[in-house]
């Protein structure tokens, strides 16, 4: 359960620094303040809703995300992860066509959690890598016929 859990959080990684490669990051772009924006603010956030609800916070995350290995200790490292991913996909919607597949793809899986046991989380979670798939095809060249 725990390198299952431990690869989740390191896919969520994974998937932001793809998207960061794919899309040429870069700091100075528009596309490249609103992930940092963003990403502080999810971080803002979370930090709030755990200072407001102390100990519950771990159940909050329990049951949003399935992740629980390291939940009643340390919770708020699960932040980190998830706001990097969560940052990412919503800023790179001002990319193109192929950069919003990855983002809807990123956030699928974000939303899934880890080890989906419902039928609904399931079907996020497999549409989530359809719109990976997708997203990191090459796009393809179109053809002039010659008559």
């Amino acid at each position: 359960m725990r390198i299952g859990e431990s690869l989740y959080l390191l896919g969520l990684l994974l998937g932001a620094f793809w998207m960061f490669s794919a899309q040429g990051f870069s700091f100075k772009t528009f596309r490249g303040m609103t992930t940092v924006i963003v990403t502080l603010l999810i971080v803002l956030m979370f930090w709030t809703v755990r200072s407001e609800l102390g100990n519950g916070f771990s159940e909050v995350l329990y049951a949003t995300f399935r992740l629980e290995w390291l939940f009643r200790a340390y919770a708020l490292l699960y932040v980190i992860p998830v706001a990097v991913a969560l940052g990412t996909a919503l800023g790179s919607f001002a990319g193109s066509t192929q950069h919003w597949r990855l983002s809807v793809g990123l956030l699928l899986l974000v939303c899934a959690g880890f080890a989906p046991a419902t039928v609904d989380r399931l079907l996020v979670f497999v549409l989530a890598m359809v719109c990976f798939s997708v997203g990191a095809a090459p796009p393809m060249e179109q053809t002039k016929a010659t008559a």
